[in-house]
């Protein structure tokens, strides 16, 4: 991976997910102004909380400080029989309603390391570079 791919990655990745507690399951937000891309991992064997990620999904994404905001959705678990493929994920997440929202679904294996290369090169060609500071 070179350099500037990683430079740019890490202009990236201003939101943040932290953790609740087990009742309050995804966590408090903090969402930062500016933010360029999210990464949503999906577990795409689990058909049975798919809804419960697409409601998380939306809640976030919707926020206005998420608006100029790429996303790219890693459907992972790919290796697992049964797994929904990509576009399944796009059609239980209901990803074609983002009308105003740049993303890409890439099928993934966080063990293998499948798919991980392609959705960030997804993400660092389509993020807008930063405005050039010119210095005085």
């Amino acid at each position: 991976m070179s350099r500037l791919l990683l430079i740019k990655m890490l202009n990236l990745m201003c939101g943040m997910l932290v953790a609740r507690t087990k009742s309050d399951r995804y966590g408090d937000t903090t969402l930062v102004t500016g933010t360029q891309g999210l990464i949503f991992v999906i577990d795409s064997s689990d058909r049975a909380r798919i809804e419960e990620a697409r409601q998380e999904l939306h809640r976030i994404i919707n926020d206005r400080e998420m608006r100029e905001c790429l996303l790219l959705v890693f459907a992972n678990k790919q290796d697992i029989a049964g797994a929904m493929n990509p576009q399944e994920v796009t059609d239980s997440l209901k990803l074609a309603s983002l009308t105003d929202k740049i993303w890409f679904v890439v099928p993934s294996c966080a063990t293998t390391g499948e798919g991980l290369l392609e959705g960030l090169a997804w993400l660092s060609n389509n993020v807008k570079s930063p405005p050039n500071v010119q210095k005085r």
